[in-house]
């Protein structure tokens, strides 16, 4: 088995033959620079597999290039692109990019389970700050999701300032002077609404998504499965009941809220996110518990007041024990509130 020879100046080697993943249209690989130590990642597309959707791909390689050009931070970054005749006219298409080894965000919340709001806000700032760059550019992701946002080194739950995170996977973003399209793209899990159910739609769908994705941090899960779609949608409830399961801050009760909004116009965006409360204090809100009581009306408990037997009246209603993972959460929130470290 040899080496796969790109070009002149990049290579995968031997022992890198196997994907380390895979985008929207090809698989990905380790790959290397000749001559030097540098060691990026390289997109593989099989044209023909594309099945006649080559303007994606052209899509992609366009916006990364803006991406490049405008210096957009925490987005990946495409070093070189080139389209390789191997007897056939465009046969086979390289993407070089940043190597991120530090897993993806879906695998850490896998791991994980929840994290705890400081961490969330270490990790999701920076996508953030990305997206808000992108939709100035009218680009728009469409495809957002804790699988296309990988880290560059593995994250220290014991450093969590030192996270730095790329946002991946243009293979169906689009950029659109206007923000009016109406093309059914994406993962159902994350879909905005407006998409699934075949309205024409902007770039509030990224910030749907991205709200998604807070939700799968908090609670280590989305908020509903594929098959209970239609029953959200019908009901028409703007007001997403959340586990009870876990203390959330006032602030990320509110950022969630504004995030998955049904009504896109009701959707806070990037630009407005950046001045957020959770965001200015970079996760550490007033401690707060919010209950439902089967009502769009919410009762926040003052956990300052007698935070011990509060917690352990709400551990003891939502039946929360020592083996559950929102246990250790919610005991590491309350010890911050006992240390006095949240204002």
């Amino acid at each position: 088995m040899e080496n796969e020879v790109i070009d002149k100046e990049y290579y995968i080697d031997k022992k890198d033959l196997r994907p380390i993943g895979k985008g929207t249209f090809g698989e990905v690989y380790k790959c290397h620079k000749k001559n030097s130590n540098d060691v990026f990642c390289v997109k593989k597309i099989i044209v023909k597999n594309m099945k006649g959707n080559n303007s994606y791909l052209k899509d992609e390689i366009k916006i990364l290039e803006t991406i490049k050009e405008e210096k957009v931070p925490n987005a990946i970054q495409l070093y070189k692109h080139l389209w390789k005749d191997e007897g056939k006219p465009s046969e086979v298409v390289y993407l070089i990019m940043d190597l991120c080894e530090g897993g993806s965000l879906d695998e850490l919340i896998k791991k994980h389970e929840i994290l705890m709001e400081t961490d969330i806000y270490y990790l999701l700032e920076p996508v953030m700050v990305c997206l808000a760059e992108l939709h100035r550019l009218k680009i728009i992701h469409r495809d957002l999701k804790a699988e296309n946002i990988l880290l560059l080194k593995k994250w220290n739950e014991d450093e969590p300032k030192n996270a730095k995170v790329r946002l991946i996977d243009f293979g169906v973003s689009a950029q659109d002077k206007n923000m009016n399209l109406i093309s059914t793209v994406g993962t159902p899990m994350t879909m905005a609404p407006e998409i699934i159910m075949n309205k024409k739609y902007n770039e509030s769908v990224d910030v749907y998504s991205f709200g998604i994705i807070l939700h799968q941090m908090l609670f280590g899960s989305p908020p509903f499965n594929v098959d209970t779609y239609d029953k959200w949608f019908k009901s028409k409830i703007s007001l997403l009941n959340l586990p009870k399961s876990r203390f959330l801050t006032v602030e990320c009760f509110d950022l969630i809220q504004r995030c998955l909004m049904i009504e896109p116009k009701k959707r806070i965006t990037f630009e407005q996110m950046k001045k957020h409360p959770f965001f200015e204090r970079k996760g550490r809100g007033h401690p707060f518990y919010e209950v439902f009581d089967g009502t769009k009306d919410v009762t926040f408990i003052n956990m300052r007041q007698d935070p011990l037997n509060c917690l352990e009246a709400l551990e003891e209603k939502n039946k929360v024990k020592a083996n559950n993972p929102f246990y250790k959460s919610n005991r590491a929130l309350l010890k911050k509130v006992m240390d006095s470290e949240l204002d």
